[in-house]
């Protein structure tokens, strides 16, 4: 695995330390790590750790630290994987000799009830991509045979075969499908043993060689669009190389994305700050984002930025709605429950940093939490009730870094607490329900 640096002249890191499993990896067939367009630290992937594991697929909700397992499928070779843009709860597993399908996400799966080509095929060359507009709609190559290049519009119920009258372009190979996401329903196609790129759209009357200006004798590797700056890149073994996108100006698709969280659920970080990010496909030039949060959470900062900042605080389940504009259109796309919060207690911190406070259950009982590793001296904490009552006191060493408070004694209702040192005060409340 590869770890590119933040700075361009900085060394290349080749390592599998950042992951608890080390990915399959493939010059040939497309093997890759399948990220969630919600979510940036939740992936799936083959693994190559052991015997079994090429047969499976794992699913890291922590960007690597952990994986735990998704799919079986009984010694079938897993080719390629990829979630849905529009409904990212659909994701597409193409093995040896079947294509499924999860809509749960991840949950259940079942297999398609037709194959695009013959069934005595082995799909180890697979490559697919899903229609960023449609999560019914998947294309699919096989680098292993010539000409096998379909698309399916209901999940496999029925295909369709775009080259099924090019006799020049069926005689070859492609090992990567790219679904460019614009309004004329662009599509390009690379070959595994020439340099040669297709694309095609509503208005082109048909493929477009695409070639012109690519290197003759290089083998691609990976092809993909760089749709910030309107561009086609493609790896290859001649290094990498890009050409403007066939329409490099296009009415961009909306996609919200969290990026420091793998799932929906903070219920035990209510309070973290979610850092956000447009993964949409448009291309930047003059482009403006909108997000909006329902309902409300406790803090937003940036909301007309790519990246705003969130924190999120009370219960509730929470949807998020990106718009991205640009001079050739707009795209609005919303999340449902993109974020939940669910905790025994809905929690108001005070505002300083110094003192994170949590409320969770230790032991089984309710415990206000306080971490004060941050006030190297003596403290001392109070509980009132809402009309000031003093409730609880206790001394809190200088050396002591989590202070652990049980809430089991007091019934269900708003309490207020008190932090004092020689130098601050801290306040804050809680309720519990």
């Amino acid at each position: 695995m590869t770890v590119i640096p933040r700075n361009i002249d900085d060394p290349v890191e080749a390592t599998y330390q950042h992951f608890k499993k080390r990915p399959m990896e493939s010059l040939r067939t497309s093997k890759e790590l399948g990220f969630d367009p919600r979510y940036a630290q939740r992936l799936i992937m083959a693994s190559v750790d052991a015997p079994d594991d090429y047969y499976k697929l794992f699913l890291s909700e922590d960007e690597g630290l952990s994986f735990r397992e998704i799919i079986d499928t009984d010694g079938e070779f897993i080719s390629c994987y990829e979630f849905s843009r529009s409904n990212p709860n659909h994701i597409y597993v193409v093995c040896a000799y079947t294509i499924r399908h999860s809509t749960d996400n991840g949950q259940t799966w079942k297999d398609f009830p037709n194959l695009p080509f013959d069934k005595g095929d082995n799909m180890g060359g697979a490559a697919i991509a899903v229609d960023p507009h449609d999560e019914n709609m998947l294309w699919y190559t096989n680098c292993n045979y010539p000409g096998q290049v379909a698309y399916t519009t209901d999940c496999g119920a029925t295909w369709h075969y775009p080259l099924e009258f090019n006799p020049a372009m069926k005689d070859k190979k492609f090992n990567w499908v790219v679904l460019a996401g614009n309004e004329q329903h662009g599509v390009y196609l690379s070959t595994i043993e020439e340099s040669f790129i297709y694309y095609k759209d509503d208005e082109t009357n048909g493929w477009v060689d695409y070639s012109a200006g690519f290197p003759p004798g290089a083998r691609i590797t990976r092809l993909v669009p760089f749709y910030k700056d309107g561009k086609l890149r493609a790896a290859t073994s001649q290094g990498l190389w890009e050409i403007p996108l066939y329409r490099d100006k296009f009415k961009p698709v909306a996609q919200p994305m969290a990026l420091n969280i793998g799932n929906a659920d903070i219920s035990a970080t209510p309070r973290k700050e979610i850092l956000f990010g447009s993964y949409s496909i448009v291309n930047q030039k003059d482009a403006k984002w909108e997000w909006t949060f329902s309902p409300k959470p406790q803090r937003v900062i940036g909301v007309n930025t790519r990246n705003p900042r969130v924190i999120f605080g009370n219960n509730g389940l929470y949807d998020v709605t990106l718009k991205v504009t640009t001079p050739q259109g707009s795209h609005i796309r919303t999340i449902r429950e993109m974020i939940r919060i669910n905790t025994p207690t809905a929690i108001d911190q005070p505002a300083t940093p110094e003192v994170p406070t949590t409320i969770r259950y230790v032991n089984g009982i309710l415990t206000l939490v306080l971490q004060t590793e941050n006030l190297k001296e003596k403290k001392i904490f109070t509980l009132h009730d809402v009309n000031g009552a003093l409730l609880y006191k206790v001394e809190i060493p200088a050396e002591e870094t989590m202070t652990e408070i049980p809430l089991q004694q007091w019934k269900e209702g708003i309490y207020i607490y008190k932090l004092t040192t020689n130098h601050h005060k801290y306040f804050g409340k809680f309720l519990t329900k």
